[in-house]
C-alpha cells in the first residue's frame, strides 16, 4: 500500500496565455482586444445598416491583417537564423 505522498505527479501544464514566449505579447492581446470591440464602437458612431456591415467587417480584415503582420516580425529572425545555418552547412563552415 502506498499514501499519496509517496506517488509522484507530473507538474500541471500552463495554460499558453499565461506563458509569454508562445503568445504575440501585448501587442498582440492589444490587437486581439481592438478586434473584439471593433464592432461595439463601429455600431455606436455609424448609424447606416450598410455602412456599419462594411466598417464591421473592415476592421475584422485589418485585424486579421495585423495578426499576421505580428507573426511575420515575429517569425522572421528564426527564417534568417535557419537559412544563415544551412548556407554554413552547404559550404561546410561553422556558423
Amino acid at each position: 500500500m502506498t499514501s499519496s505522498r509517496c506517488v509522484r505527479q507530473a507538474p500541471q501544464r500552463l495554460r499558453d496565455f499565461s506563458r509569454t514566449t508562445t503568445s504575440l505579447g501585448i501587442i498582440g492581446h492589444w490587437v486581439g482586444l481592438a478586434g473584439t470591440m471593433a464592432p461595439i464602437v463601429i455600431g455606436e458612431f455609424i448609424t447606416d445598416p450598410a455602412k456599419r456591415w462594411r466598417a464591421v467587417h473592415l476592421a475584422a480584415v485589418g485585424t486579421a491583417v495585423a495578426y499576421e503582420a505580428l507573426h511575420t516580425v515575429r517569425e522572421l529572425p528564426l527564417v534568417r537564423l535557419a537559412l544563415h545555418v544551412r548556407s554554413a552547412r552547404k559550404t561546410g563552415r561553422k556558423c
